[in-house]
């Protein structure tokens, strides 16, 4: 007993190694990691589908880091611009990845351009993008270059510029409205100035909390497409396509919404898309698939159980919200009880003036009547002392 107080006085847990478990939780290749990741892990196939054959993330890569799928979706668009369809899948052009981070995008660019540049001033990520890269095959058509992008920009050269720079960590959804103007280093007007510098054809890709219209504004002179990423139903990014590449598909600036559907998830998941399929992305063992499945289940679980939070909170939102409609009606009732009491109180005082009123009248008909009276007599005697003889 003694001890426990000592411990608690000292401001120490009792159990330091209970606490440390329930702060991490252990990956399938026995790696622990702290809990604010596990949704991460748990869409790890997602980020990377080749993930298991030793991709390599840091925390914050985990945060950064684009979805495959939307990655690919980028990469290919550009490729539309600049690879004619009877050109070989390598086009002839090279695009920047400003902030390559693990090399999510510059992956899927190397997948269809000859040369991609990848920075990024952080050289423990850029060695994991490098190595990520090898994962897939594509590291001998990616230039990974170690430093800060505003400060390379003047002397880069490019068609094509990609940049997502940081937002600031999951904070960036606290705010209903990203504010541009408080992007972390630089703001989002100082970024894409520096990229116009290389090339109008700037892909932004930026929080879903952003306003599409300051986007747009950013670059005035440029007509522009906003891309708004959707995985499945989930809303997860919006991309921002300026300059030429704005006009690929459309005349139009638009907001286009991705959806996959269920035929399109057991695609991805049994390696039958084409683009999953022609980079070898999903492996085809029944045991690769396996643990695809079962990375899927850990997501719907998760989701599950955020659904029925969402369900108990609103549940007893609901009943709170049910007392206080109660509580308005007693207050409504009593007060429609007190509309009627004095409604009665002043029928009853409404009786009692009419009467005074009719007092009134007959009382003020003989004041009236007397007063000429008085004033009839009061003639009268004026008119007898003038008329009548003087006797001295």
């Amino acid at each position: 007993m003694g001890k426990r107080r000592k411990q608690q006085q000292s401001g120490g847990s009792p159990n330091p190694a209970k606490r440390a478990k329930h702060d991490t939780f252990a990956t399938s290749e026995g790696e622990m990691l702290p809990m604010r990741l596990k949704k991460y892990w748990n869409q790890r196939h997602n980020l990377f589908a080749r993930f298991d054959e030793g991709i390599q993330i840091d925390e914050e890569g985990w945060y950064s880091v684009t979805p495959e799928l939307i990655a690919y979706d980028t990469a290919e668009r550009i490729a539309q611009l600049y690879n004619p369809k009877d050109e070989p899948k390598y086009g002839r052009f090279t695009v920047i990845d400003a902030f390559c981070g693990v090399g999510g995008n510059s992956i899927q660019f190397a997948e269809w351009c000859e040369h991609v540049i990848a920075i990024d001033i952080d050289p423990i990520r850029l060695a994991m993008a490098k190595n990520n890269a090898e994962v897939y095959g594509v590291s001998d058509r990616i230039e990974f270059i170690l430093g800060d992008f505003y400060q390379l920009a003047p002397m880069l050269q490019a068609q094509v510029v990609f940049m997502s720079p940081p937002w600031g960590g999951p904070e960036y959804l606290d705010s209903s409205v990203y504010d541009l103007d408080k992007m972390p280093f630089h703001t989002a007007q100082e970024w894409i100035d520096q990229a116009r510098a290389i090339s109008p054809n700037i892909v932004y890709f930026m929080p879903r909390n952003c306003d599409p219209r300051e986007l747009a504004d950013l670059c005035p002179d440029l007509s522009c497409d906003v891309e708004m990423n959707y995985m499945g139903t989930f809303f997860k990014s919006i991309t921002v396509y300026y300059g030429d590449l704005s006009l690929y598909g459309s005349s139009q600036p638009r907001v286009h919404k991705r959806r996959s559907s269920a035929a399109d998830k057991r695609a991805e998941l049994l390696g039958e898309m084409d683009g999953l399929r022609r980079r070898g992305a999903v492996p085809e063992s029944a045991e690769g698939v396996e643990r695809l499945l079962k990375s899927q289940r850990a997501t719907q679980d998760d989701l599950s159980s955020d659904l029925l939070k969402m369900a108990s909170i609103l549940k007893k939102n609901s009943l709170a919200f049910g007392d206080l409609i109660e509580k308005d009606r007693d207050v409504v009732d009593s007060a429609a009880e007190k509309l009627d009491a004095n409604l009665v109180n002043m029928e009853k005082h409404g009786g009692r003036l009419d009467k005074f009123r009719k007092r009134s009248w007959g009382t003020t008909g003989l004041t009236w009547l007397t007063i000429l009276v008085v004033v009839s007599v009061f003639f009268m005697l004026v008119l007898f002392m003038r008329v009548a003889p003087k006797r001295y």
